[in-house]
């Protein structure tokens, strides 16, 4: 049942998972990659370790912009902007040379962890904060936790309420490492020494990475100064920080010492945390993926297992799409590999096929994108952090397009191989005869149920397996009678393909059905008049509003129509009709005519309204002046995140607007008390040659004579 975990957190149900079709994880379509510092952007933006994701932007932590020489530019995206166009990027140089491993967004700042300064180990915490001009050095801040007695070196930080914790592992000695965790509160002041806090559980030392799942934080062992290791240590958010009986560690079985050369990093998925194996080539063994079911016993065996790293030898990150796959960069294998992992975290964990494989450069994407630590997510693509492509530190970020991934079959037992289980149906059921009105079987064969002599054939899934077998009402029997229904959860505003196929058994009239979701009908179908011919049908639905479809089919004919189902699905598909008008997105921006419900000011493919709607704190799909179109597409004169219309200092002159007799400020403007602008002659607002004319003919112009 562990295979089955992660399908039931994503839809709360049991369902069966059909063998996966061709991944659009293969498609070179799907991908491309862009190198800003080759293109013109910043200095040297190379060699970055992890990031992070505020809503709008994604930030790419610096580690060594060239082998050896820690530090460099923090990379900045705006993912509401063209990703090949340099003025979607932008770069920061906050100095002094440190180098960063990860960073996380909380509550309008980004926080950067300092692995490494110098030849020591980095204490200085680096905080950007988004409200502000990212160019500009009073948006940034440090804090030296050296000043609180935390050792430095951290490999990662994540996040567990509004806690900020840093992960142990470089103390600045050789190998020199430590098990001091280090703690931030976010809701404190950030230059406050009892903001912060250290606890060393004196369990191991040097870890890499930490995953947040539920109350616990768990951090990924690694290598401890002797030995790379595999005991796990995990924290109880909901207990004493300081306390000894808060935290807990388990080596799982067969796994001391540890394989290969251990882990770093790791993922969760919403029921299992996966450590990922170091990505190393030298070992040359073939490292194992190790998983632990969070609702079992941390410290039982049983509540763990592995599976062999498929082609690479390790990963350098990952991270999950929030719905069901996981995304793993193979980054240094051999020396390094432009190799990428999709995991389908709702097939089985052992099973090949759950894993696919591609390396978009092999196949003509950008212009060697190899070598890659970590994976962010927008919500739409993800973006693959570059590091070494073997030769160099280099800056080609990689970039995956999750759009138009189909999601998996919800219904339960559609090909009927499970027998007559899981859908419901008012028919009586058999499994001798065939003969009487209302009744149906689950069987390979309809004709050995029925006494008449009928035509011979397969079920549509492999010609030997089962299907589900119907002779419909007779006589007096009623025609609205449901032959089959099943009810599974939905997302709201997608759109879900519903499909089945449908044959004749016997030679009597062909059957004609009706299919339903939530009692509105989808369509009718009739059944083909060839005995034993199968026939596809499918039909389109919208969610809309929906948490559930009820899925129901019925026979409307009396006098002994003989038919089977078979092969029935239902699943997400790549359309959204987010504003639930029964009509898919991109149909309602293709055909707007300007309408607030179907225009889409950012050409994001989603009305501008459902983005405005499902805004989540980012200014960019913000609607603060409620004129139906969201932020990112009006004027902000200041660049300081908020619009014109909503910012009280429109020019950020320092004089609010009321007050202000120039809204609008010249960046490079001296300004006077009143907000005018010093030089202005003409009452422009502006200084210009205007003005200069004006001031010249003043101390130039004829003046009194007797």
């Amino acid at each position: 049942m562990k295979e089955m975990k992660s399908l039931l957190a994503v839809y709360g149900l049991l369902v069966v998972v059909l063998p996966a079709a061709a991944s659009p994880f293969t498609d070179p379509a799907q991908w491309n990659s862009y190198d800003p510092g080759a293109n013109g952007v910043g200095v040297d933006p190379d060699g970055f370790q992890g990031g992070a994701f505020d809503g709008k932007y994604i930030y790419f932590a610096p580690s060594e912009h060239d082998r050896n020489v820690t530090g460099g530019e923090i990379l900045r995206f705006d993912t509401t902007a063209d990703f090949s166009s340099i003025a979607s990027w932008t770069t920061y140089d906050p100095g002094p040379s440190i180098a960063y491993d990860g960073a996380v967004f909380v509550d309008g700042y980004v926080y950067f962890s300092p692995v490494q300064e110098g030849a020591s180990a980095g204490t200085q915490v680096l905080r950007y904060d988004t409200a502000g001009s990212f160019t500009a050095a009073g948006s940034w801040d440090t804090f030296d936790v050296s000043a609180i007695g935390a050792i430095g070196g951290y490999r990662d930080l994540v996040v567990a309420d509004s806690f900020i914790y840093f992960v142990p592992n470089w103390d600045g000695g050789q190998p020199g490492k430590h098990g001091q965790v280090l703690r931030y509160d976010t809701t404190a002041p950030f230059n406050q020494a009892l903001s912060w806090e250290t606890m060393d559980p004196n369990i191991n030392d040097g870890y890499f990475g930490a995953v947040v799942a539920g109350d616990y934080v768990y951090f990924v062992a690694h290598h401890n100064g002797t030995d790379y290791f595999a005991q796990m240590l995990r924290y109880n958010t909901t207990l004493p920080f300081d306390d000894l009986g808060s935290w807990d560690a388990h080596t799982p079985s067969g796994q001391a010492p540890a394989p290969g050369r251990g882990y770093a990093g790791g993922v969760f998925d919403g029921a299992f945390v996966y450590f990922l194996p170091m990505a190393r080539p030298e070992t040359n063994t073939v490292d194992t993926v190790l998983r632990y079911d969070v609702s079992a016993d941390f410290t039982d065996d049983n509540s763990w297992d592995t599976v062999e790293a498929p082609c690479v030898e390790g990963f350098t990150g990952a991270v999950y799409d929030g719905q069901r796959y996981i995304y793993l960069t193979g980054g240094l294998d051999a020396p390094a590999t432009g190799i990428q992992v999709q995991y389908d975290t709702l097939g089985p964990f052992e099973d090949s096929e759950s894993w696919v494989c591609f390396d978009p450069g092999e196949s003509g994407v950008g212009d060697d994108p190899e070598g890659y630590m970590g994976a962010l997510f927008d919500g739409r693509f993800v973006y693959f952090v570059p590091w070494d492509n073997g030769s160099e530190r280099h800056g080609e970020v990689l970039r995956f397009d999750t759009h138009c991934q189909d999601g998996p079959n919800l219904v339960c037992n559609g090909d009927f191989e499970l027998g007559n289980t899981c859908f419901t149906s008012e028919y009586n059921y058999t499994d001798t005869d065939l003969a009487p009105g209302t009744t149906y079987a689950v069987t390979s064969d309809p004709d050995a149920l029925h006494w008449m002599d009928l035509c011979d054939y397969g079920d549509h899934t492999m010609g030997t397996g089962l299907m589900m077998a119907v002779n419909s009402a007779q006589g007096d029997d009623p025609t609205d009678l449901t032959l089959w229904t099943q009810t599974m959860p939905v997302r709201s505003a997608q759109g879900y393909s519903l499909s089945l196929w449908v044959s004749t058994w016997s030679f009597a009239a062909p059957a004609h059905l009706h299919v339903l979701v939530n009692d509105v009908e989808l369509g009718e179908l009739d059944a083909a008049d060839v005995c034993g011919e199968w026939q596809q049908f499918a039909f389109n639905w919208y969610s809309g509003t929906a948490a559930t479809a009820e899925l129901r089919i019925y026979s409307d004919l009396n006098g002994g129509a003989d038919f089977a189902l078979d092969d029935i699905s239902f699943h997400a598909t790549c359309e959204t009709d987010c504003n639930g008008n029964g009509v898919a997105d991109v149909e309602d921006v293709a055909d707007c005519s300007g309408a607030p419900w179907c225009s889409d000011c950012n050409d994001n493919g989603i009305p501008d309204e459902c983005d405005i709607a499902d805004c989540t704190g980012a200014s960019s799909c913000d609607d603060c002046n409620h004129d139906g179109v969201p932020d990112g597409c009006e004027t902000d004169c200041d660049g300081d995140g908020l619009i014109d219309d909503c910012d009280p200092d429109i020019d950020n002159d320092g004089v609010l607007n009321d007050d202000d007799v120039c809204d609008y400020t010249p960046a490079a403007a001296l300004v006077e008390p009143d907000g005018s602008v010093l030089g202005d002659v003409d009452g422009d607002c502006d200084v210009d040659l205007v003005d200069f004319g004006l001031l010249q003919s003043r101390f130039t112009g004829p003046g009194c004579s007797d």
